[in-house]
This record gives C-alpha cells, structure tokens and sequence, in this order.
C-alpha cells in the first residue's frame, strides 16, 4: 500500500512551514486582506509545507492535490465560521468551529491522499487541540487585523503539525532510520 510506506520528513516539515508563514506574513504586509483570500492562501501553504516534507512513493499527483483541495477546505471552513456566527451563536463558537471543522476535513483529505499512517486517536486529537490552540491563541491575542489573524493561524499550523508528526511518529513513519533509507 503507497500510504503505508510514506513518511514526514520532520526537519525538512519545520524549515518549509517556517518558510510558508514567513510567506504568509509577507502576503499579508502586501496587502491579502480578505477572509477568502487569507483562508486560501493559508490552507495551500500549510499544503505545499506538508507535500514537500513528505518522504516515500506516494504519487505526486496525490500529493501536490492536497494544496488546492487544502485551501478549498479552509474556505469552507471559514464560511462555516461565519455561518455560525449568521445563526446567533457567538465568536468563540465560531472560531471553535471554525478551527475544528477545518482540521477535520485537513485530515481526512491528508489520509485520502497521501498520508502516512497515523495513530487512530489522531482522528480525535487533532481537530480538538487545534480548536484549543485556535481559542488561546484568540484569549491570549485579540484576533482583529493582520497580526491576530496570523497569530490564530500560527497556533492551528503549529498544533496540526505537531500531532500529525506525534501520530506519525507512534508508527515508526517518520525519525532518523526513517530518513536513512531515502538514501
């Protein structure tokens, strides 16, 4: 099975999703103001961190999909957010679901595509901590204008890729052996 034998490579994860938030913040100083177009463009670079840090022979067409198909979800999840705030719940109802939902549907659209196996509790763990980190980072800094927002997005990167490597991890999918047979 392809998924099976891929990996994250951790190091190589790190240093891309340091690049992708340094690319964010620029776009964001540039003027990408827009709840659609900061969705996006933080769900594809996520993406394109994660599918360059993956190490095995899942097909790249299944890999580089996961980009447009992870800024979709992020869209979507944001318009969930602001449809719970349309139906009168409150906005740490909708960051929370908003950040739940959106690692949910990242998951699953990972583990359909390329993958490597995770533990099973990552199904849970995943979107719950990611709703925790959205809502402290949101207690901690006031999640209004350009910094807030990245700071938001900051903690749900973070937190995403922390478990996937933690989940990944447990099944010996990624470390240092892991990395030597890529030769």
């Amino acid at each position: 099975m392809i998924r099976a034998a891929t990996r994250i490579d951790a190091r190589r994860h790190a240093v891309a999703l340091s690049a992708a938030a340094l690319l964010l913040a620029l776009l964001v100083g540039a003027g990408v103001r827009g709840r659609w177009a900061l969705a996006a463009a933080s769900g594809a670079l996520h993406a394109a961190a994660l599918v360059v840090s993956l190490r095995g022979p899942a097909p790249w067409s299944r890999r580089v999909a996961l980009v447009p198909l992870a800024a979709a979800i992020d869209v979507a999840a944001v318009a969930f957010g602001w449809r719970l705030l349309a139906m009168g719940h409150g906005a740490t109802t909708a960051l929370a679901g908003t950040a739940a939902a959106g690692a949910a549907a990242y998951l699953l659209a990972l583990r359909a595509l390329c993958a490597p196996p995770l533990r099973p509790w990552a199904s849970l763990a995943v979107p719950a901590a990611c709703l925790l980190a959205a809502l402290l980072s949101a207690r901690l800094v006031v999640p209004v204008g350009p910094m807030g927002q990245l700071t938001l997005i900051g903690a749900w990167w973070a937190t995403f890729s922390a478990l996937i490597l933690v989940a990944a991890r447990g099944d010996g999918a990624t470390g240092r052996a892991a990395r030597a047979s890529d030769g």
